[in-house]
């Protein structure tokens, strides 16, 4: 049923499905993917958006209410055991590397955001 015509390959030549009907579903794919595909895309961007933010003010949240070296502690160990990357003890990585990769980190779905 999902035939593209611009795809060769998509394309079955011993397929009992004529030409007309082919070309009426390739119509409505092209106008799906115009259609629905940027809406769901930019639901995406304001959630991964809105994710960040939130992870972002709770961030500075922690910094306000702890300071100083207790906040950078209480971030690291979260960010350690948010991603199941850093959980195991003998995968410790760089603070600056958890930082910015784990899952927890505003910088995560802000990239993710951006990269969509």
């Amino acid at each position: 049923w999902l035939v593209d015509l611009d795809d060769p390959a998509s394309i079955d030549a011993e397929s009992a499905v004529d030409a007309g009907e082919k070309e009426l579903r390739a119509a409505e794919m092209k106008e799906i993917r115009s259609t629905v595909l940027p809406a769901a895309v930019s639901m995406l961007h304001d959630v991964l958006g809105k994710t960040a933010s939130w992870m972002e003010q709770m961030v500075h949240d922690i910094v306000d209410q702890f300071g100083g070296n207790a906040a950078k502690d209480i971030l690291v160990s979260l960010f350690h055991t948010f991603d199941e990357t850093y959980r195991s003890s003998a995968s410790q990585a760089p603070m600056m590397e958890v930082v910015t990769t784990s899952q927890a980190a505003p910088a995560y779905w802000y990239k993710k955001a951006v990269a969509l």
